[in-house]
This record gives structure tokens, C-alpha cells and sequence, in this order.
């Protein structure tokens, strides 16, 4: 099930049609997320980051960082985004977007956070972060990112 964060007041709060798509969640449940994501991935040998752009249009072009804890989704995403050209390319790479997947997590406080399910995909767009639980499903990554350009680009100066 994916969710936004609702960040009350924010540019993000005002500018999406909140609904049946863009179902809202908080910023405390966020957070209960991203610290259990990141407690799991402390927990491991190792992890796969790629660092990518979305966007061939340098203005438009967002750098995207993916954090996974199993190659396969890892190698997706280096099919799905475009590759660094170079290593200057990654010299102080700051991420505009950074998913977190950790797929094979559940999130078993789901009806405490009034979630639909143990699956969950959040957003959190003022915190520039998301994380995944409990989907083996690839394409959520993609997805994401691919919603969040469909959010920024229209609202650039001028609109792309």
C-alpha cells in the first residue's frame, strides 16, 4: 500500500490531491518506518546503494540515491535510472530523493499507523526519503520516483 506523508502546511500538503491514490499518513508513522528501516539495515553485512539520475534533462535531472538489502532490486533500478558516466559524477553526490527498500520487513504496527496492511510504501516528500516493507515487488522503486517527477516537474519554473 503506498502512502504520503502529510506534512501539514507544507508545499506538499497544499499541492497534492489527497484521496483514494494519494492516501495520507503522518509524520510520526514515517519516522516509526525510517527507524525501524534503518535499525534492519544496521543489522546486515552489507547492502546495495546505487546512486542515479531521473530526468535526461539536466533541467530537470534529479540525483536518486537506492538503498537495498538484496542485489536484484539493486540492479533494477541501474536499468530503470540513468547510470553516473563517470566517477566526478558521484564526487559529492547529495541525493535529492532517497528510497530505502527493505523488502523484506513487514511493518506489524500496520493498524496502529492505520495502514491497509503489514506492506508499506511511504513517502515523505519535504524529508526528501522513503521507505519500502513487506514487497518483493521491484517496480515500487521505479514507481515512486517516477510519481514524484510527475509532482515536481509541472510545478518548476518554467513548468518541464
Amino acid at each position: 500500500d503506498k502512502w504520503l506523508v502529510k506534512n501539514i502546511g507544507s508545499e506538499s500538503d497544499q499541492n497534492i490531491w489527497w484521496g483514494n491514490v494519494n492516501q495520507p499518513t503522518t509524520p510520526e508513522v514515517f519516522k516509526e518506518l525510517y527507524d525501524k528501516a534503518v535499525a534492519h539495515f544496521n543489522t546486515l553485512d552489507k547492502c546495495y546503494v546505487f546512486d542515479g539520475f531521473c530526468g535526461a534533462s539536466p533541467s530537470s535531472q534529479r540525483k536518486v540515491r537506492f538503498v537495498h538489502e538484496m542485489a536484484w532490486p539493486s540492479h533494477f533500478v541501474t536499468n530503470m535510472f540513468i547510470r553516473p558516466e563517470n566517477y566526478e559524477q558521484l564526487d559529492n553526490f547529495t541525493p535529492d530523493f532517497t528510497v530505502i527498500n527493505a523488502c523484506s520487513q513487514v511493518n506489524e504496527e500496520w493498524e496502529k499507523h492505520n495502514l491497509n496492511s503489514d506492506v508499506a510504501v511511504v513517502f515523505n516528500i519535504e524529508e526528501r526519503k522513503a521507505v519500502i516493507f513487506g514487497t518483493w515487488y521491484g517496480g515500487e522503486n521505479k514507481k515512486g520516483i517516477f510519481s514524484l517527477m510527475n509532482y515536481w516537474l509541472p510545478m518548476q519554473d518554467p513548468p518541464q
